[in-house]
């Protein structure tokens, strides 16, 4: 009988190493995919900031060549009335234009920040996996040491 026990907490001792083998495997699995999946985000969002940066400072060094244009016409006011309004028509049109230019990078740096903000967010739901899966393992550990304390328990009484 307590033969039988011994072979019994055997079995059950190897079905739980495999199931912790398991359990190790996916997890390593579910890391190395969340890590590669964050580092990819990461990259392709750094790299879309880096591209909005660089039309935002496009943009201010517009808006500034411009602002500096319409102070030389303002300037000129004196000489000349008729050529000023057409010359300010003119550069109201480019500041507008400009003006938008700059909205639209706005919005851009505003997508791009929602979704730096999503890709953490999915790294928190992977972490959150990651603390879950590893009460999972060690859980069977703790089971796996109970096993092993009556598999002595019962080669002690044998």
């Amino acid at each position: 009988e307590l033969k039988r026990k011994c072979e019994v907490k055997d079995k059950e001792s190897e079905l739980l190493q495999v199931r912790l083998k398991d359990v190790h495997a996916t997890l390593d699995a579910e890391v190395a995919l969340s890590v590669a999946n964050a580092q990819a985000q990461r990259t392709a969002h750094e790299l879309e900031l880096s591209t909005i940066k660089d039309k935002s400072e496009a943009v201010q060094q517009d808006h500034d060549s411009l602002l500096a244009e319409l102070l030389a016409l303002k300037n000129l006011l004196s000489d000349a009335a008729t050529k000023i309004a057409s010359l300010q028509a003119t550069n109201e049109q480019e500041v507008k234009t400009s003006i938008h230019h700059h909205s639209t990078t706005l919005k851009e740096l505003k997508q791009s920040q929602d979704a730096l903000q999503n890709a953490t967010l999915s790294h928190s739901a992977s972490t959150e996996k990651l603390a879950a899966a590893l009460r999972l393992v060690n859980t069977l550990e703790m089971q796996m040491v109970v096993v092993e304390g009556d598999r002595e328990d019962t080669r002690a009484i044998e």
